[in-house]
């Protein structure tokens, strides 16, 4: 697995690849159209922010994260549905934890209430720090060892 930045030109894609992954979560709890959707997502987007995850040549999902100095914050991982359940969101996950354990800062993340990864990042041991009415707040913290 590698991490290899997006660029300008992925936009679309990334769009395309966020419907697919978050799409029925942002319509279940908004109610957003496409058009709606899009807006957001064009004004959020930082191609230089967003890494693709790339398994034997194959782009499987984007994942971005930042490191804030005394911590870092995973804003997104999407993976395609069809590469799901297949450990790929774990094991780029854990490569962002290991980068964090070797700083001994902390992960945050928030993430759909309704969203399945919840359990996913509960089980890589993110516990649940806060939440609003449509989010759970997690927190990662790295073994003091």
């Amino acid at each position: 697995m590698e991490f290899v930045r997006a660029v300008e030109t992925d936009r679309e894609t990334i769009f395309g690849l966020h419907n697919q992954a978050l799409g029925p979560y942002v319509d279940q709890i908004f109610g957003w159209d496409d058009s709606q959707k899009e807006k957001i997502f064009s004004k959020k987007f930082d191609p230089s922010a967003n890494k693709w995850i790339i398994v034997d040549g194959a782009k499987v999902g984007v994942i971005k994260y930042r490191d804030k100095g005394d911590y870092f914050y995973i804003d997104k991982i999407e993976i395609y549905p069809e590469y799901q359940g297949k450990g790929y969101g774990s094991t780029a996950i854990n490569r962002v934890l290991s980068k964090a354990s070797k700083k001994s800062v902390n992960v945050d993340l928030q993430v759909f209430k309704i969203n399945p990864a919840a359990r996913l990042y509960k089980r890589l041991g993110f516990q649940r720090i806060g939440e609003t009415e449509n989010y759970f707040q997690m927190r990662w913290t790295p073994d003091p060892q």
